[in-house]
């Protein structure tokens, strides 16, 4: 028994090696290719000097300061050190997300379930229908993209944060509570440095879930907001300077302003079925679970962030650079986050415990559209390998 054991581990992790290797490569050739036209990465890579000789404005320089040392201490080029960096994050999230499915679900048997739960999530896209929206991407987003750099920091940081955040919420009894609030606090400023996407979003949904179903938890709520405090500082230079002051050479500098969905309706001729394109797995799990949700506060506050982000996105946008989307980003995090959620949910159905819980043919049919999102996000994937897009 104890050798089959070990043969299954050895064999997991050779498995898990060997597939990270061929994802870093195939990724490289997608970032080195984006390199050489106008893409996001070529405009970030573009600003980096000059953000470090203090003429010009960055309001979240986490992965440009990155890239900078980087190429300081390694002699490489920024066309060179950054497709690394964003090659090496890919894995670094597959990693991410493979541990807080372990967290959550430690008793699968075959670990290798673990590495292709999270190999999949970091590649599922929208449901990809051709003759609703030929992008697959812009109109639909979806809970991956393979073109923003600061996107792919950003990632790590928001999930864990959130596991974080809600570990230190539920667990208030436990003897380390301050040393994960303090360990949350770190990671959602770091998030905020990187890009406040995820927290302008969050901190509406955290509120949210506090006042409805931790009602007049006083001491909680001052806990909580003394581990948000520093991010919401670092969010307010960052507003002020922004939107506000102004003093610097920037092409960040805007004006927020309001619209009814304008930046949603000029790449989908149908917002809500984009909706539903983006969000069918996540969907599926809470139509079968409905009321069983609120057992489950990762999920629950899950889906709060993809509404508040949702609305934000369609509510909010930059004035002079409103095609761009500025708050799409927070969206595609919320995204991504509640399909990790959904997915422990989905693959704890498996479980002895709940095997008899929910009837087989929802599972199957939960399963054939959460395959849907994933055939869709390695088709657009190939494409890229393919440098048939780049969006």
């Amino acid at each position: 028994m104890k050798k089959n054991l070990s043969l299954s581990i050895l064999v997991s992790r050779t498995f898990e090696v060997v597939l990270y290797f061929i994802i870093i490569l195939f990724s490289l050739r997608i970032f080195v290719y984006q390199t050489t036209i106008n893409s996001d990465i070529t405009v970030h890579i573009s600003i980096i000097d000059e953000f470090v000789k203090n003429s010009f404005y960055i309001p979240h320089p986490g992965f440009h300061l990155l890239s900078y040392f980087i190429s300081l201490l390694s002699g490489w080029p920024y066309t060179v050190v950054v497709p690394i960096i964003m090659a090496s994050l890919v894995t670094i999230i597959i990693i991410t997300t493979k541990n807080i499915i372990l967290w959550a679900l430690p008793d699968f048997k075959y670990k290798i379930i673990y590495i292709l739960a999270a190999v999949a999530l970091s590649f599922v896209t929208a449901i990809y229908l051709p003759w609703f929206n030929k992008s697959i991407y812009l109109g639909q987003w979806g809970p991956n993209i393979w073109h923003s750099p600061t996107m792919f920091l950003v990632k790590p940081f928001a999930l864990v944060s959130f596991w974080g955040m809600l570990v230190f919420i539920e667990k208030q009894d436990a003897e380390n509570d301050y040393l994960i609030g303090i360990i949350a606090s770190l990671l959602l400023l770091g998030s905020t440095f990187t890009k406040p996407s995820f927290i302008i979003a969050f901190m509406p949904a955290l509120a949210i879930y506090l006042l409805a179903f931790r009602v007049w938890k006083l001491k909680l709520y001052l806990k909580v907001f003394l581990v948000l405090l520093p991010s919401i500082l670092l969010l307010t230079y960052q507003f002020i300077e922004t939107y506000k002051l102004q003093n610097s050479a920037s092409y960040f500098h805007d004006k927020i302003i309001f619209t009814n969905f304008g930046v949603m309706k000029l790449y989908s001729t149908n917002i809500m079925i984009s909706f539903v394109l983006a969000a069918a797995f996540p969907l599926s799990i809470l139509f079968i679970k409905n009321k069983l949700i609120l057992k489950n506060p990762y999920l629950l506050i899950a889906w709060l962030l993809v509404i508040v982000s949702f609305l934000q996105a369609g509510l909010l946008a930059e004035k002079y650079k409103f095609s761009q989307g500025a708050f799409i980003f927070g969206y595609i995090i919320a995204l991504f986050i509640l399909f990790v959620f959904s997915s422990i949910e989905y693959l704890s159905w498996y479980s002895k415990e709940n095997r008899q819980s929910v009837r087989p043919i929802y599972i199957i049919l939960a399963g054939i559209v959460g395959l849907l999102h994933l055939f869709s996000g390695i088709f657009y994937y190939v494409r890229l390998v393919n440098k048939l897009d780049w969006l």
